[in-house]
């Protein structure tokens, strides 16, 4: 793991975690969790199909990602 950080976006509070491939590739997993309310329950862990040149690449598509899912739920 390269970088991992924490976010929230509405009820939802994400980490998305950066692991370097063997290809020199990046990829990304997220791991999202509701904060309150009757979402509490829904913990997701996903890997996106992202393959970036680099970890400020993999982060930026990473969070995209990340709020495309959140606003998807609203």
């Amino acid at each position: 793991m390269l970088f991992a950080t924490q976010r929230e976006r509405g009820n939802f509070r994400y980490s998305l975690t950066i692991n370097p491939l063997v290809n020199g590739n990046f990829e990304v997993l997220i791991v999202m969790v509701a904060i309150s309310g009757p979402d509490r329950a829904i913990e997701l862990v996903f890997k996106p199909p992202i393959a970036a040149a680099s970890e400020t690449d993999a982060q930026h598509l990473g969070i995209e990602w990340a709020k495309i899912w959140i606003d998807a739920q609203s």
